[in-house]
């Protein structure tokens, strides 16, 4: 058995959904930019229940390929400068 990164064992252990606490703490994003990302329809999220107070939650892997195409662009700015 291959031995696995942090980086990739975090990506099998972590789960699939966090509240806006999990993703600041995971990727260091506010929680006002993920409720925007959420309503421009970046990423998903879910409302846990029908009242309007109800915790909502966003999916972890819809941020970090968000996260990514911004790295990407930098990339790509940085190769044409």
């Amino acid at each position: 058995m291959e031995r696995m990164t942090i980086v990739e064992l975090e990506r099998v252990t972590r789960p699939l959904w966090g509240t806006v606490e999990r993703v600041q703490e995971l990727f260091g994003v506010p929680p006002a930019l993920t409720r925007r990302m959420a309503y421009d329809g970046k990423i998903r999220q879910a409302k846990l229940g029908d009242a309007k107070q109800a915790t909502r939650v966003y999916r972890l892997a819809d941020v970090e390929e968000w996260l990514e195409s911004l790295a990407d662009n930098f990339d790509m700015q940085e190769s044409e400068a």
